[in-house]
């Protein structure tokens, strides 16, 4: 009753009945489901190639994707076009590589359309794999040098081969292994000298046959530490090798305490000035009452030079206390061989002479230097400085004073307040432009060494580590009486 009236209401149409006309049918197949390349050596094989065959089972064309894309490690490669076109019942066979770049297993899958057709790509790459440790480079002292390594490995299943330099002027490299097998370890050694103090930088560049990384650079840090500053001081007065016989009446000054400042300025300008000289210093009791040291030379310490010229002072009074230029003349005979001071008198050095007396002398001392004079040679530079009373405020051994005159020399006043600028005086000897050597009282950390003129920063010297010492040539010297002030980290013992 329902249908009927249903159809009462509109216009009869046709019957719906199901289309059994056939669909195009689109069907592929493609071969091998998996492509296994098994182990591939990035080295000696480089890639590997395996071929997969697509086929169209259908009585029609088909259009294929999907064959260009693995989805999953990219060490896979195909030659193929994003679209594909397949004829009916035929048949396309594509090339799938295999191009590992390390030591690494690499999966990947292929998935076709139509019919999500799955195809998975498998492959072990070998290859040498380099890996490093953090160095280990101790703190280092300037001045020394150490060892540190950086511990190399392989963590590849071929052998690797390695290479190593190092960039860095505080850095070397002093050996490594060249070869080392599957799973090895072995370390780069490195030797560490720093040039300065503080955080020293480097890089240690490992060049194998790790494919992935030919060149490795590995960091390089250490720290360099200082030891102790130092700053010295000379004055700048070339003179020629000069022999000093200081002659004074024994005991008389021992007390004095005006004595000690004296000495100790004229031993400090001996070393400030680097004088190549020799000095005695001897009593009225005679030369060969003296006590050891017998004198001090060029490279003594102000300390050992003082000691010296005390024993003058320190010695008993004798025969010559009122014939100083006797006292002279008996030196300069001891000096030579077989005498008390043999060895003290050196050829064609020049000769310096003072006197330091209150006795007034027995007979004119300028007529017997005279005969002393003419027992020397005659091209030798001879002068006379004297400590005496002057024979106005305070009166005394004034008869000295002409030798001075005579001799170039300086006179002193032996009833002033002080000795100090008299001695000082002394030690003033006459310009003699020559090399001068200037050593130090430390080893130093050579690139530490800095030098200043009056000042100023020079270029102008060169260093002796054989003598430690600097060295001022004529060409470039200073100006007379400049100050040098000389500093450096001094080095200590690199022995543990």
């Amino acid at each position: 009753m329902i249908l009927w009236t249903a159809l009462a209401c509109g216009p009869l149409e046709p019957w719906p009945v199901p289309d059994d006309t056939p669909a195009p049918e689109e069907r592929i197949a493609v071969s091998p489901a998996r492509i296994d390349y098994g182990a591939v050596s990035v080295n000696t094989q480089g890639d590997a190639t395996r071929s997969l065959t697509i086929y169209n089972l259908g009585d029609d064309d088909v259009t294929v994707t999907g064959q260009d894309e693995p989805i999953g490690d990219e060490e896979f490669r195909i030659d193929a076009s994003p679209v594909l076109a397949v004829a009916a019942g035929e048949q396309v066979t594509l090339f799938v590589h295999f191009v590992p770049r390390t030591e690494a297993a690499s999966f990947a899958r292929l998935r076709f359309e139509p019919g999500s057709e799955v195809v998975e790509l498998v492959g072990e790459g070998t290859a040498p794999v380099l890996r490093t440790d953090a160095p280990d480079l101790p703190p280092t002292v300037l001045g020394c040098s150490a060892e540190g390594t950086v511990l190399v490995h392989n963590d590849g299943s071929e052998a690797l081969t390695l290479d190593a330099q190092v960039t860095g002027d505080d850095f070397a490299v002093v050996g490594w292994e060249a070869d080392l097998a599957p799973g090895e370890s072995a370390p780069v050694t490195l030797s560490f000298t720093p040039g300065g103090g503080g955080e020293r930088a480097g890089v240690l560049t490992l060049t194998s046959n790790d494919p992935e990384q030919p060149e490795f650079a590995v960091p390089l840090s250490a720290l360099g530490y200082e030891g102790s500053h130092v700053t010295e001081t000379y004055v700048y007065a070339p003179a020629a090798p000069t022999d000093v016989v200081v002659a004074a009446e024994g005991v008389r000054f021992a007390d004095d305490e005006r004595l000690a400042p004296a000495l100790e300025a004229y031993a400090e300008q001996l070393v400030a000035a680097q004088v190549d000289v020799r000095v005695t210093s001897v009593p009225t009791a005679g030369p060969c009452t003296l006590r050891a040291p017998l004198w001090a030379e060029l490279g003594d310490s102000a300390l050992r030079i003082g000691t010296v010229l005390e024993n003058g002072f320190e010695g008993a009074a004798g025969p010559w206390d009122d014939d100083l230029v006797g006292l002279v003349e008996t030196v300069l005979w001891h000096a030579e061989s077989g005498g008390c001071l043999d060895g003290f008198r050196r050829p064609d050095t020049d000769l310096e002479v003072i006197l330091v007396a209150d006795t007034p002398p027995a007979e004119d001392p300028l007529a017997a230097w005279e005969l002393v004079r003419a027992g020397l040679a005659e091209d030798q530079r001879v002068r006379i400085h004297v400590l005496v009373a002057d024979g106005d405020a305070c009166t005394g051994a004034e008869a000295y004073i002409p030798l001075a005159t005579a001799y170039d020399g300086t006179v002193g006043n032996l009833c002033g307040t002080s000795w100090a600028e008299a001695f000082t005086a002394f030690a003033a000897f006459p310009l003699a432009p020559r090399e001068m050597r200037y050593p130090l009282s430390e080893v130093p950390v050579e690139s530490t060494l800095t030098l200043r003129i009056d000042g100023v920063p020079s270029t102008d010297w060169t260093w002796d580590a054989a003598a430690n010492a600097i060295v001022l040539d004529v060409e470039h010297a200073p100006d007379f009486g400049a100050e040098l002030e000389l500093e450096y980290v001094s080095a200590v013992s690199c022995t543990p």
